[in-house]
């Protein structure tokens, strides 16, 4: 089966990124895969991993975090690449990586005579453009149940939806979930976050919540695996809250797996969060999350049992609440233990692989 994947995404290969090149790697030998892309390291990984790529700068116009995020150059520049893909790889349908990039592929499939699978990473819809974008698709896969609702309560009735979580393959993380031994519990505590630095993360939460736990005493390190635009703006915050010698920025890791199985504690602050790849892949390798309660974070944690959700950072009660299961590093570890074994059952990167086919075989035969 051919099928023409439409992505747009950051700088990095990172969060959705992987989660295609990890259904690419779990669907060998039944996808034949073309990938168009808007960054090069993306195409390039496309390429390492045997598979065809074309390189479209100008979709990058088209992206969520630019203002105005719907701009027409960036429009005609990815149909044109589209068509041309189409023509040449002659694909049985297409995939919209994510939610924005059916711009691209609706035109494409209506004028090639193809249908359309959708992504749908973030639980917000909020423009009429966005639901329209929803309504075109032929079929929908929502990464996490919260993501889903908005779309049930479309009463959307043009295709299917469902409801298939992000593969996860640690191996191309550079870690292995069953190998990895649990870290050594002295010396500093050891926090970790990870994703792109932008506002919509949440990144300066964690660094007064670390901020704060000093103050209280506790020692604590915490380490930032990624990059943004808010780099310069958070390192800054932590020179002004006393803790830039407390953070370590990491940049983006291939080896983000291993990295985050040395931490005691993984912190996800995000605004919202379709899911939470992080904390699956943390998880994996033994790592508990602590994680504000916000669209999908509570189907990747069992609160209290494989880690802890928590209204904000900010307010004195969840701080203290975090700060009592910090202190106790046994409890931390027994949260990581559960924490692997729940993500083994429940984001099996096998089953999201063969469910993401069937859709597949559904729409083309």
């Amino acid at each position: 089966m051919k099928v023409l994947y439409i992505h747009l995404g950051g700088d990095h290969v990172a969060g959705s990124e992987r989660s295609l090149l990890d259904v690419l790697s779990l669907s060998r030998g039944c996808v034949q895969a073309h990938v168009l892309c808007n960054a090069q390291a993306m195409a390039d990984a496309v390429r390492q991993a045997g598979h065809q790529a074309t390189l479209c700068r100008e979709m990058e116009e088209l992206s969520p975090w630019t203002d105005p995020p719907w701009r027409i150059a960036g429009l005609s520049a990815g149909v044109r690449a589209g068509l041309a893909c189409a023509d040449r790889f002659g694909p049985d349908l297409l995939h919209a990586n994510n939610l924005w990039v059916n711009q691209i592929a609706q035109p494409v499939a209506l004028m090639r005579r193809r249908r359309v699978v959708v992504h749908v990473r973030a639980k917000t819809i909020r423009s009429g453009r966005e639901l329209s974008l929803v309504r075109l698709a032929d079929h929908v896969i929502a990464i996490s149940r919260s993501v889903a609702e908005p779309i049930l309560a479309m009463r959307w009735r043009r295709g299917g939806l469902s409801v298939i979580h992000d593969p996860i393959c640690l191996d191309q993380g550079g870690g292995d979930a069953q190998a990895t031994a649990e870290p050594e519990r002295i010396g500093p505590l050891r926090l970790a976050a990870a994703g792109r630095l932008s506002a919509e993360k949440g990144f300066d939460r964690c660094i007064r919540l670390l901020a704060w736990l000093r103050e209280r005493g506790l020692e604590a390190e915490l380490t930032v695996y990624g990059d943004g635009p808010e780099r310069g703006v958070l390192e800054g915050l932590s020179r002004t809250l006393g803790v830039a010698t407390s953070v370590r920025w990491a940049g983006f890791r291939k080896d983000l797996s291993a990295r985050l199985a040395g931490a005691d504690v993984l912190l996800v602050s995000s605004h919202r969060e379709g899911l939470g790849r992080v904390i699956v892949e943390a998880a994996m390798v033994g790592t508990a999350a602590i994680s504000v309660d916000v669209d999908g974070t509570g189907e990747a944690i069992e609160d209290g049992r494989t880690g802890l959700l928590v209204g904000d950072l900010e307010s004195l009660e969840w701080r203290e609440a975090i700060l009592e299961l910090l202190c106790d590093r046994d409890r931390l570890a027994r949260m990581g233990r559960r924490a692997r074994e729940f993500c083994r059952r429940e984001f099996d990167p096998a089953a999201s692989a063969r469910a993401t086919l069937e859709v597949y075989r559904r729409l083309v035969h």
